[in-house]
């Protein structure tokens, strides 16, 4: 059990996973950290930098349907569709569903877990 363990710590970052709020992937998120260097892209490149990606790259406003699962079956009837929605550094203050090209609805939004998060 302890093998086990160990290994889905390091999928996730291990032994550290740093995050930086409102940037995507290299630029925002670390993962198997093993040298740390505090910098400036001026003064030194990194992996991504010398291949030409994007230092500046923030998170777009996206929403995702959780359920009903994608390619799903749904009997006809009322179905309760969930999902999360977020436009970090701005929040999300409306979200629309259209289900097969009918009207957009109103969603009824659940708790906010803030700007910063996913």
């Amino acid at each position: 059990m302890q093998r086990r363990a160990r290994r889905v710590r390091r999928v996730h970052g291990f032994p550290a996973r740093l995050v930086t709020p409102g940037l995507y992937g290299f630029v925002g998120a670390t993962k198997w950290l093993t040298k740390l260097t505090l910098t400036t892209y001026a003064a030194q490149q990194s992996y991504w930098t010398q291949r030409q990606w994007a230092t500046n790259a923030p998170i777009k406003t996206s929403a995702r349907i959780d359920t009903p699962a994608p390619l799903s079956t749904v009997p006809p009837g009322r179905t309760v569709i969930g999902g999360v929605a977020w436009a970090q550094h701005r929040g999300v203050g409306k979200v629309e569903v259209q289900i097969d090209g009918g009207a957009w609805q109103s969603a009824q939004l659940g708790p906010d877990a803030g700007i910063d998060y996913w």
